[in-house]
């Protein structure tokens, strides 16, 4: 059981994003970070502020970022493996789906079945949040919290309320 642990947790995923604040600035190179479903989201985000070609976001540190994926601020100390392991709902959707691979080997890239839609992902510089959270989208962001029964919230916003199942 340790073994498959420890293999799931050295499978590489690639994460595509889009830096955000109120526009979508992609990463230069269109790709994704690559992260091992072990590592913490700490590690993400240093990856991924590390790739703008924009000399803003360069200057932005690691504590200063946000991740928010599918309308959840991800707190930066969770593991990619513990969404992996318990499929977790966030206040729209599944928050991350990467199946194992089958292979054996310990380095399989699995692929992103999100890979197509980069916009998922947003990485936000935290000050620029703090001024603009009452603002749509923005003001629906929640932080994931683990222990929040998210499948039965109702989203509020542009005047009429929409469920996510």
């Amino acid at each position: 059981l340790l073994a498959l642990q420890e293999k799931i947790e050295n499978e590489e995923i690639s994460i595509p994003f889009v830096f955000y604040d109120s526009t979508n600035v992609a990463s230069p190179t269109g790709e994704g970070v690559m992260v091992k479903k072990g590592e913490a989201v700490w590690r993400f985000v240093k990856r991924a502020g590390g790739m703008s070609g924009c000399r803003k976001w360069l200057r932005v540190s690691v504590n200063d970022l946000l991740l928010v994926r599918s309308g959840a601020t991800i707190p930066q100390h969770f593991e990619f493996y513990y969404f992996i392991v318990n499929p977790t709902l966030g206040p729209n959707r599944l928050l991350f789906h990467f199946p194992s691979s089958p292979s054996p080997t310990p380095q399989t890239r699995t692929p992103n079945p999100n890979r197509d839609n980069p916009t998922m992902t947003n990485m936000v510089d935290r000050r620029w949040y703090e001024v603009i959270k009452q603002i749509f989208p923005a003001s629906v962001w929640t932080e994931f919290d683990p222990h929040k029964d998210y499948s039965n919230m109702v989203r509020q916003d542009m005047g009429r309320s929409t469920f996510f199942f």
